[in-house]
């Protein structure tokens, strides 16, 4: 997993920056990358990403998080950030065109679901960000069904936002704290608005409801792994993926990529202890998790990466 970095807030950058610059031929293929962002996945992905050439020119370059959303800082030809303006996590029909628009072209991280459950848990609970949103008594069980299945939500939703239903409507009345100020902004030159759920609502809202999954989206978002990604990066297996995507792009390794910019507040450690779970499993991301294995690992071969190929893209980052 990637180290921790500290972040700074900066100044909004520069608009005007949507030309054509010059891009290298090896990635021509993969553009514009249409980024998912599954939460508690790895942002720091997104530093990678915005430091390839032409993708984000008239970002400053002490720049990260997700300041490089404002318009005009990448270019939407290169990396195309557009869809994040409404929200950081958007889910692919969020996408104008949706997932047929970018098939070929998206890039992800997917992580354990259950590592990426208790990594989201902790973060409600401790983080120091505007998702703290759970009410004091909502239990671990509880956040189970909300938490649950976020990836393969990602994969299938986003667009119109359906009306709540019952069950759901009833569910956050009890669990979620709709009215507690905001009391961070989610990027430093936004004014401090609003609640903290409405916020959240914004990061995540498109793609959240209903809480529950159907196995018609399960197969769905499998097949679209398979088939619509030109890079899928596993979190548990950081440097191995960064070093994945160097090869594939044909870029240099450096330090910056194995950063951790976000990591979840005051819980730096990147594996919990599942025995709280008492044994469940997310019902609908482990089968979305198998897929990306197998297509990560089919990558590594294809492209001939592993551990020993990799120690020279390790020294010259300096993280072996």
């Amino acid at each position: 997993m990637a180290k921790s970095a500290t972040n700074s807030a900066v100044s909004p950058p520069a608009l005007g920056c949507e030309g054509s610059p010059k891009v290298d031929p090896p990635f021509h293929d993969f553009l514009p990358i249409e980024w998912v962002h599954i939460p508690k996945t790895g942002t720091s992905f997104l530093d990678t990403l915005t430091h390839l050439p032409g993708a984000c020119p008239c970002c400053p370059a002490n720049l990260r998080d997700y300041g490089v959303f404002e318009p005009g800082c990448c270019n939407a030809k290169v990396f195309d950030t557009r869809f994040f303006v409404d929200a950081v996590h958007p889910g692919i029909e969020d996408l104008p065109g949706g997932f047929e628009a970018g098939k070929g072209r998206f890039m992800t991280f997917m992580r354990q679901p259950e590592q990426r459950f208790l990594s989201m848990v902790h973060y409600v609970v401790d983080g120091n960000d505007t998702e703290t949103i759970t009410k004091p008594d909502m239990t671990l069980d509880d956040k189970k069904v909300f938490f649950a299945g976020w990836a393969t939500k990602m994969l299938v939703r986003g667009g119109k936002r359906l009306p709540l239903s019952s069950h759901d409507s009833t569910f956050l009345e009890r669990h979620i704290d709709l009215t507690k100020p905001a009391r961070f902004k989610r990027v430093p030159y936004e004014p401090l608005v609003g609640t903290a759920w409405e916020s959240f609502n914004q990061d995540y809202g498109g793609w959240l409801f209903p809480l529950s999954v159907s196995q018609d989206e399960v197969e769905e978002a499998k097949m679209r792994l398979r088939t619509g990604f030109s890079f899928i990066g596993m979190t548990e297996k950081w440097e191995l993926s960064i070093c994945l995507f160097n090869v594939m792009l044909n870029q240099t390794c450096c330090a910056d990529q194995f950063l951790n910019f976000r990591p979840t507040y005051g819980n730096h450690q990147t594996t919990y202890d599942t025995a709280v779970l008492n044994g469940w499993r997310d019902p609908y991301d482990n089968e979305l998790f198998n897929v990306a294995t197998e297509v990560f690992e089919a990558n590594l071969k294809r492209y001939n990466v592993s551990e020993v190929s990799c120690q020279r893209c390790w020294r010259e980052a300096g993280v072996r």
